[in-house]
């Protein structure tokens, strides 16, 4: 998905699913992965605590839930 294309449009949690492992293969940080894929860092943030634990680790944004962002 690019920043032109259904930028308001609402997501299922299993495609919210999708853009967290994304993000986690993406090697971005929050914003400029926001950027490319057309989000708002307020909404990507705020389902990242939604999903909570759904949210692999290595996805979670720093600070996300208290949890450091872990890598491998």
């Amino acid at each position: 998905m690019t920043a032109s294309n259904d930028k308001w449009r609402r997501r299922s949690r299993q495609e919210w699913q999708t853009v967290f492992a994304r993000f986690a293969k993406s090697g971005l940080g929050v914003e400029p992965f926001c950027v490319r894929e057309g989000l708002r860092e307020s909404t990507f943030r705020c389902w990242c605590s939604v999903l909570g634990d759904e949210v692999p680790p290595v996805a979670r944004p720093a600070g996300a839930r208290g949890q450091a962002t872990l890598i491998g």
